[in-house]
């Protein structure tokens, strides 16, 4: 196992929730052992509750916006690890190419339910991404 991936499972395994708040998007969302819900980058959000928030959308376009402003606070949270040197050029080039064509088979013609998946799996790779090297928004790690 790598060094990435034994931090990556050592901080998945040390914490239940944690609120990075990379990506901008901020809906209401509530953990368990939180007494009201309180805005929370989707990315940090509970699987249920994002696919609730785009089922209830009801637009593919708006769905497939959201994903794309997750794949971009990816690709701009890889260029910021690579200028501090925290992956090599090969990674990053691995990483960007990875983001990019999942962009662009946004164009095709996705139902809400595929687009809710869609939506996790971006949110899970940020998730990794910034938990394998403790990035935090705002300087809160």
């Amino acid at each position: 196992m790598s060094d990435i991936d034994e931090r990556f499972w050592y901080k998945m395994q040390s914490q239940q929730h944690h609120r990075r708040n990379i990506s901008g998007i901020y809906i209401f969302d509530k953990f368990p052992d939180e007494e009201k819900r309180s805005p929370t980058c989707i990315e940090d959000c509970q699987q249920t509750t994002r696919r609730r928030w785009i089922m209830e959308r009801k637009d593919t376009e708006y769905a497939k916006q959201a994903i794309t402003m997750i794949y971009d606070a990816f690709l701009k949270l890889c260029d910021y690890l690579r200028k501090e040197g925290c992956i090599e050029n090969e990674s990053f080039a691995d990483l960007t190419d990875m983001a990019n064509r999942a962009k662009e088979e946004l164009g095709y013609n996705w139902a809400l339910h595929e687009l809710a998946s869609h939506l996790d799996v971006a949110c899970d790779k940020l998730i990794m991404l910034a938990d394998t090297f403790g990035v935090v928004k705002g300087g809160e790690e």
